[in-house]
């Protein structure tokens, strides 16, 4: 089950339009009662406002949000008017899977000065926070590599290793993936063996400035490597924020002599973090509250995992295959 916070508490809807909070440990904040009460009392007239407390953008990395809703009502007495109103709504952060749900059932009397009874249930998804990242977890570091992008530039170069090798895993799962990097490794990191029996050799670069770009030498000391250890394919992963041209070009003429080298800089690298992150956490939770919500937020997003799994092996290609006309024809950049 994911880590999240579970917030519950009822409101009384007079017929004069009133709302009243009943439980007595929000009844007397401000916060709840200023944005929560005046969201409801749109939300109670017509049933198409805004949804209560909805939010634009993810609280942890300020990417805009996805929502979804959902309405169910059940006729409960078609000739007392008595029915049920049933309101989900789902936020999604896509760059770092942070959620939202909230749920609002209404019972409606009509009767004796009640116009209702609204029920509001939330969860609200909780992202670990770490100084320094800690052994294994990679769901909780992929979260934190998203959320705080200065990891990428903090982490000890060994762990980034690591890091570098459960991502290549997660994205090519017919590969095998190999972390050799110790002093004296010669330039090789991480080596990954693909189901052609191809063995591509990884080096893995930390840059301590999120500004750096990754020079040419770099990719001539894996060219050595290469040679020596009599493989024509290399990765140079770096978690600087783009290659230099001149890297490009010697990536170039590399491809000219028969050997392939594919460039990862950080962004690559952070969009490779996809299969890492939690797949639907709140799935199951909405599941248990309001399972007819749960059926249309499945249908609405398909689990990434799946995906992934039919796309492994195309993502493989696009980056490992020789293209020498993309190498260079890549956008200049500093020297």
């Amino acid at each position: 089950m994911p880590f999240n916070d579970k917030v519950h508490f009822e409101i009384l809807e007079e017929d004069s339009g009133k709302l009243f909070i009943t439980d007595g440990t929000f009844r007397k904040r401000g916060v709840v009662r200023r944005y929560f009460l005046r969201d409801l009392r749109r939300y109670t007239t017509q049933y198409s406002g805004t949804f209560p407390l909805l939010t634009a953008e993810c609280f942890f990395c300020g990417t805009s949000l996805r929502t979804l809703e959902y309405i169910d009502v059940d006729e409960l007495d078609p000739d007392l008017d008595n029915d049920c109103h049933n309101k989900g709504a789902l936020e999604v952060c896509v760059h770092c899977s942070y959620w939202r749900y909230h749920r609002v059932k209404t019972d409606f009397y009509g009767s004796r000065g009640v116009f209702g009874l609204h029920s509001y249930t939330s969860h609200l998804s909780k992202v670990h926070e770490y100084e320094e990242l800690p052994e294994g977890c990679l769901t909780e570091i992929a979260q934190q590599m998203r959320v705080r992008a200065r990891h990428w530039h903090s982490i000890t170069p060994i762990r980034l290793e690591r890091l570098v090798r459960d991502i290549f895993k997660a994205n090519y799962g017919s590969t095998e993936v190999i972390h050799v990097g110790k002093p004296g490794d010669g330039g090789v990191d991480v080596l990954l063996i693909d189901s052609e029996d191809r063995r591509f050799l990884i080096q893995v670069k930390r840059r301590e400035d999120p500004a750096s770009a990754e020079g040419v030498n770099t990719v001539r000391n894996l060219l050595g490597t290469m040679m020596l250890e009599n493989s024509r394919y290399g990765i140079v992963v770096s978690t600087a924020d783009h290659f230099t041209y001149r890297a490009y070009e010697a990536v170039g003429r590399a491809n000219e002599c028969g050997m392939t080298i594919r460039l990862v800089d950080r962004g690559l690298l952070n969009r490779m973090l996809d299969p890492l992150l939690p797949d639907r956490p709140w799935l199951d939770i909405i599941d248990q509250d309001f399972p007819d919500f749960a059926n249309y937020l499945a249908r609405k997003i398909p689990s990434s995992r799946q995906r992934n799994l039919f796309s492994q092996d195309l993502a493989l290609n696009n980056l490992l295959v020789v293209d020498e006309e993309a190498n260079l024809s890549a956008p200049r950049a500093s020297i």
